[in-house]
């Protein structure tokens, strides 16, 4: 197999791979969407009051912020160490994986002066 051969077979696995996470994102977003819609239109006041709440925390909130929220959280409150997850997952040991990939994604491209 030559030099295309195996570029194209890596693109087709990626491409795959990209369709099942496409598929399970719709199976886990369409009923949160469905449900946080009805709650958003329910006549009972306090269920609509905590989704609205809800929708505008996740849209007042920076992205960046909510990815580093959701990796970092389970791992800080100790979700980790409950479910079994010694130090296999990087927040595990408090997040230290964490700023290892953030010090290699903002630095590793500067230009190095000698």
């Amino acid at each position: 197999m030559g030099e295309a051969g195996v570029i194209w077979s890596r693109l087709t696995s990626a491409f795959l791979m990209n369709c099942q996470l496409f598929g399970l994102t719709l199976l886990f977003a369409l009923p949160l969407g469905l449900l946080v819609s009805l709650g958003s239109m329910s006549r009972f006041t306090p269920l609509r009051g905590v989704v609205k709440t809800f929708v505008w925390i996740i849209r007042g909130t920076p992205l960046m912020l909510q990815i580093i929220v959701i990796y970092l959280g389970p791992g800080l409150m100790g979700f980790c160490q409950s479910l079994g997850f010694q130090h296999q997952w990087p927040p595990a040991g408090g997040g230290g994986g964490v700023c290892h990939q953030l010090r290699l994604l903002f630095f590793r491209n500067l230009p190095r002066r000698y």
